[in-house]
C-alpha cells in the first residue's frame, strides 16, 4: 500500500510541476519584454501542453486501480520515456523546465512497479 501512495504522490507532483512549467513559460517575459506566446505565436501552446498531457496520462494510470498491470506499465513508463525524450530534444529552450516533472514521473513509474510487485507477492 505504501508504494501506491508513493506512486500517487510522485504522479501528482509530476503533473503539478508540468503545469507550473507550462504557466511560467507561457507568461514569463524574455529580455525584450515579450512572452513566449507573443514571440512564437499560438502554436507554442501545443509544445507547452504536451508534457502536461503526458503527465496526466501517467497520473490517470496511477489513480485508476482497475487498469491491468501491463497497460498500467505502458501508461506510466511510456509517458515518462517520451517526456524525458522531449526534455532531451528541447533541452536548451523549454526542455529544462520540464525535467523535474520527468524525474518525478520516473519516480512514480518505479513506485508503480514496486506496487505491482507487492500486489503479486501477496
Amino acid at each position: 500500500m505504501k508504494a501506491a501512495w508513493i506512486a500517487l504522490v510522485c504522479g501528482l507532483a509530476a503533473h503539478a510541476l508540468a503545469w507550473a512549467a507550462c504557466v511560467f513559460l507561457l507568461f514569463d517575459t524574455d529580455g525584450s519584454g515579450q512572452t513566449l506566446l507573443e514571440s512564437n505565436g499560438m502554436h507554442v501552446i501545443w509544445a507547452l501542453l504536451f508534457p502536461v498531457l503526458l503527465t496526466g496520462i501517467a497520473l490517470a494510470a496511477t489513480l485508476l486501480t482497475h487498469v491491468p498491470g501491463a497497460l498500467r506499465l505502458f501508461m506510466t513508463w511510456g509517458p515518462a520515456g517520451v517526456l524525458l525524450g522531449f526534455c532531451l530534444l528541447t533541452g536548451f529552450s523549454i526542455g529544462l523546465w520540464y525535467l523535474p516533472a520527468g524525474v518525478a514521473l520516473i519516480a512514480a513509474a518505479v513506485a508503480d512497479l514496486d506496487r505491482k510487485a507487492s500486489l503479486t507477492d501477496a
